[in-house]
């Protein structure tokens, strides 16, 4: 099981699209995209998810993240905005 980055927008009832970023694991970069189609398909089958961005961050795949490994991770993101 990997650790992979995701920055997800989704819309629901034709309110304004929203965006949530956060971790997610899976077996393989197909997984972790399918367990955020899932977590974003609504009760009656539509799926609200507009756009996915995935990225792996556990690439030991030791199945354990670290608080410095979040950190580092969301210091990255932060400079590539350029909000430093």
């Amino acid at each position: 099981m990997n650790f992979y980055r995701y920055k997800i927008e989704t819309i629901e009832d034709g309110i304004e699209p929203f965006s949530e970023t956060g971790f997610v694991t899976g077996g393989s970069y197909s997984d972790a995209a399918k367990r955020l189609e899932d977590l974003t398909t609504a009760p009656s089958g539509g799926n609200n998810l507009v756009s996915m961005e995935l990225y792996e961050i556990d690439a030991y795949s030791v199945g354990a993240i670290s608080d410095t490994i979040i950190n580092e991770t969301f210091d990255f993101e932060k400079h590539q905005k350029g909000d430093d």
